[in-house]
């Protein structure tokens, strides 16, 4: 049996479970939540990964609306850019788990084999060292959901097309939720930074992905995926938060940029 570790417990996020447990509850408590009706059919959700001290008050308010859902996921697919490997194609691990201070998840072997034997994913390990798109997205998880399955993908710069073929393939599955782990501008002064990602939330409300470039988001490849299903599939993506690291924990002469958003199985 072979588990991946967590690469940035320690870093990112709080190693002492009980430390990160209360860190977690605390961001959930405290997250501006959607109205109820418009969290019932939650089909997916956009979120950042940075460390929980920048983005986690973002990434809270998008996970605070799955409680509506908590009894119904019980597969959760989650697309998020390689920072340290060069990714020229979806890629998934080989681990049975993912490990995190809360426990072990299990990878979903079947949605995984599915996808193989479809050719829209391989698995690459070496991509998955040291990297934290998906990792930190995984706590919230543990934190919200009482029991499921992970199928973790790392995503290269030419693969929403191949991210739009999965979103649709399980679409309409109940028990499958997909996670779009991005930030938005990165190293900008404050306000000029709050400009583009303003322009960069209405590109992707509008779902106009051919605007976008890697410079407005280091996650684009899962957004413009999720942005071109949406279109093909007739949903609509609703903007929940939107700050950057100078309004969380950072200065404001650089700053990085964060927005959550939920995605509706039905329009």
């Amino acid at each position: 049996m072979l588990i991946h570790p967590p690469a940035v417990a320690g870093s990112f996020y709080s190693e002492n479970p009980s430390v990160l447990q209360a860190d977690i509850k605390a961001l959930l408590e405290d997250a501006t939540t959607a109205d109820t009706n418009s969290t019932s059919h939650i089909k997916a959700l956009i979120v950042p990964h940075a460390g929980y001290i920048y983005s986690g008050p973002v990434a809270a308010s998008a996970y605070a609306c799955l409680r509506n859902r908590v009894q119904e996921i019980k597969r959760v697919i989650l697309f998020g850019p390689a920072h340290r490997y060069p990714v020229t194609q979806l890629s998934s691990h080989s681990a049975d788990y993912f490990s995190t201070p809360l426990g072990d998840i299990e990878v979903d072997k079947n949605l995984q084999n599915i996808l193989q034997q479809k050719g829209l994913i391989r698995l690459l390990d070496q991509a998955f060292e040291g990297e934290h798109s998906l990792e930190v997205q995984l706590p919230f998880l543990q934190s919200i959901l009482p029991e499921f399955s992970v199928l973790p993908i790392l995503t290269g710069q030419n693969d929403s097309d191949r991210i739009s073929e999965i979103l649709q393939l399980f679409w309409h599955e109940k028990d499958v939720l997909f996670i779009i782990s991005t930030d938005l501008s990165h190293f900008h002064e404050y306000h000029l930074a709050r400009e583009l990602d303003k322009n960069t939330i209405d590109a992707t409300l509008h779902l106009q992905y051919d605007t976008l470039g890697f410079d407005h988001a280091c996650g684009l490849t899962g957004l413009k995926g999720i942005m071109k299903a949406s279109k093909k599939l007739g949903t609509e993506i609703t903007l929940l938060d939107a700050r950057n690291s100078g309004d969380t924990a950072g200065s404001k002469n650089s700053v990085v940029g964060y927005a959550s958003f939920l995605v509706n199985e039905q329009h």
